[in-house]
């Protein structure tokens, strides 16, 4: 099961002997909670979310877990299935009224979207593109810095635009934000980032020409590294890259469920 309290995950602290363990299947029964909702299965155990209230306190052997603080700790697929439930527990939340209209949306048959109940207006789940570029020189690479990162670097990443393709994302944003040409692109692959719900799409591009220099404000420092002189990085993630949830076996056509107590809920 995984629940939600804004932006944190609920799940248990193995830390914690100071009473009985609360039981999963009777957790959400006790605490005020919205909607809940039927992810699938993974190894045959149902997965459930829904969002907690903020009030409510958890038992001594459970606790709140940012996804952040999840992300280089916690098993691949587990990850990536507390992310999946977070982005569509958010989509729920955004998606209660029409953004034409504002008369309620209710579910469609079969999947996560919703349309209007007065209109024509259907709605699915955002997955915003983004892209993320390693380009490289040689032996040198090039790493950015926005302020308050500390010393941490990181590579060139920016939203794509309307109208734009990925490839042509990929050159603006290094032109917006580091002032140089680049080619050679060659996709790498793509990494759910559900901060809020974004799917990043990784690039490696060489050098071609150009003075280095931030141009859209943005960042604060460009420059080349090479292996013997990097900074501070973020950390690499310790999860496999997928576009979904692997290992849940999510059966949109599955019953839904009726009851607060039952285990599989309706999605």
């Amino acid at each position: 099961m995984v629940s939600f309290s804004k932006a944190k995950t609920a799940g248990k602290d193995t830390r914690s002997a100071d009473q009985p363990p609360a039981r999963e299947e009777t957790l959400v029964a006790n605490l005020k909670h919205d909607e809940l909702f039927y992810l699938g299965r993974f190894n045959g155990v149902p997965c459930i979310a829904c969002a907690i209230d903020e009030e409510e306190q958890l038992p001594a052997d459970w606790k709140t877990i940012g996804l952040w603080e999840l992300y280089s700790s916690m098993d691949g697929v587990e990850y990536n299935i507390a992310t999946y439930a977070s982005q569509i527990i958010s989509w729920q939340q955004t998606s209660r009224y029409c953004p034409v209209c504002g008369s309620p949306m209710v579910s469609v048959e079969g999947g996560w979207g919703k349309r209007c109940t007065r209109g024509d207006y259907s709605g699915y789940p955002p997955v915003i593109p983004a892209i993320i570029v390693l380009i490289h020189d040689g032996e040198r690479l090039l790493l950015s810095h926005k302020p308050g990162w500390g010393k941490r670097y990181g590579l060139i990443a920016g939203f794509v635009e309307p109208g734009e393709t990925l490839e042509e994302c990929v050159h603006r944003e290094v032109k917006e934000e580091a002032g140089i040409e680049v080619d050679d692109l060659q996709y790498m692959k793509s990494q759910p980032w559900p901060f809020p719900n974004q799917l990043m799409v990784g690039f490696t591009a060489r050098y071609k020409s150009g003075e280095i220099h931030p141009q859209d404000g943005e960042l604060d420092d460009v420059r080349w590294f090479t292996r013997e002189t990097l900074p501070e990085t973020p950390p690499m993630s310790v999860w496999p890259i997928c576009s979904s949830p692997a290992g849940l076996n999510n059966n949109k056509n599955s019953t839904r469920g009726i009851s607060a107590s039952s285990q599989e809920r309706r999605h």
